[in-house]
């Protein structure tokens, strides 16, 4: 998720959504909505990403992770498709709390 969020950081900054393609399901509600997120020009900048919680339910993980943006300390809610062969994961969900 740090490295997830080191991108994010750069797809706003260039407001190009390439930065986090891999991170996120193709198609996805998720890709669609961070699509026009990173390219809406906004000046998000995130850090100091923790995980607060984790669960996991068969193939999918439950994860919190706490925050900052823009100074501001948020949570946020991600449902992860994680593959434990090659340990690659699929955001497919996402909401802050």
């Amino acid at each position: 998720m740090v490295d997830y969020t080191n991108d994010l950081n750069q797809a706003y900054k260039k407001s190009d959504y390439k930065y986090i393609s891999n991170y996120i399901e193709e198609d996805s509600k998720v890709a669609k909505h961070m699509k026009k997120m990173v390219e809406s020009k906004a000046k998000n900048k995130y850090s100091n990403p923790q995980i607060y919680d984790i669960s996991k339910d068969k193939d999918k993980l439950q994860i919190i992770l706490t925050k900052k943006v823009n100074n501001n300390k948020i949570q946020s809610k991600y449902s992860i498709k994680y593959n434990k062969d090659t340990k690659d994961f699929k955001i497919i969900e996402y909401s802050d709390i």
